[in-house]
């Protein structure tokens, strides 16, 4: 959740992230490029995978994240305003990636995510710096519930599908402030696990495009008391150096209610959403 903080008279504003169009061209112009270049023609798609044949999957990608909400601290409350081109300006390093592993029925998924931000400024002619982390890691397990199959193969050599996916799992956040002034450094962080809930949903519209959608939600009291987290993508399959790859855009949003009554207390309600752009490798 990383961001910087203006105060807006106490009320939650939200900002709309507008650049998925353009994100879509992106996408479209790499997936003709690989289409034209490196695609095998249709006569030459792969032929079914071995049944309870393994894969690992492995996704780099770039969410384009706002960041809205409020945090109150020691009864101090801070209005969190912040487009992705805010965060943008202040972002120092920023890792993202997911993998996975799936035979097909059952699968288990790895995301992980890293930012860091900084500010300075001047007070009282000394120089205050605002150094922001936040870190997030999910791993859920998954069972393909049900499954319909649509006829054709994939350009992976796949069937081609409808199925539905229940997932459980576990997600880790953790956010950090370190300030230092006039010599004097602080630092102050927070972290927690949630349990979350949800299912996966998965649609091959033909041998190279698809949809895909998770919702699932988290807390219960256990460690937020409530979260929500959302994406669905648009898939286009391809190959890339000899290597199978879907090409991916969509949308991402994660909603968490964090509070601890013994620190103070702590209260932090953010919301995060944004386009992703990404692609995976199939081994």
């Amino acid at each position: 959740m990383h961001a910087h903080a203006h105060r807006r008279g106490g009320r939650l504003t939200y900002t709309t992230v507008r650049g998925l169009g353009a994100v879509a061209m992106v996408l479209a112009l790499c997936a003709g490029a690989a289409h034209a270049q490196q695609d095998k023609p249709p006569d030459s798609i792969p032929s079914a995978p071995a049944p309870d044949r393994w894969r690992v999957l492995v996704s780099p990608y770039v969410w384009a994240a706002s960041v809205h909400g409020r945090s109150d601290i020691l009864g101090r409350s801070t209005v969190l305003d912040a487009s992705f081109g805010d965060v943008l300006k202040t972002l120092d390093l920023s890792v993202m990636g997911s993998a996975g592993i799936t035979n097909g029925t059952v699968g288990l998924s790895f995301d992980a995510q890293y930012a860091r931000t900084s500010q300075a400024e001047s007070v009282l002619g000394d120089q205050l710096r605002l150094v922001n982390t936040s870190a997030l890691f999910a791993v859920g397990a998954y069972y393909r519930i049900y499954e319909r199959a649509l006829g054709g193969r994939t350009l992976l050599g796949d069937r081609q599908v409808f199925a539905i996916e229940p997932v459980v799992g576990v997600r880790w956040s953790q956010v950090g402030l370190r300030t230092s002034l006039a010599g004097h450094v602080s630092s102050h962080g927070r972290s927690w696990a949630d349990i979350f809930v949800g299912s996966r949903v998965y649609y091959d519209l033909d041998a190279h495009w698809n949809l895909f959608a998770q919702l699932d939600i988290g807390g219960f009291g256990l460690g937020t008391r409530a979260s929500v987290s959302g994406q669905a993508y648009l898939g286009y399959n391809s190959m890339l150096m000899n290597t199978p790859v879907t090409y991916r855009v969509g949308y991402r949003v994660l909603y968490q209610n964090y509070q601890d009554p013994n620190a103070g207390p702590v209260k932090l309600e953010t919301l995060q959403h944004g386009p992703v752009l990404g692609l995976t490798f199939v081994y």
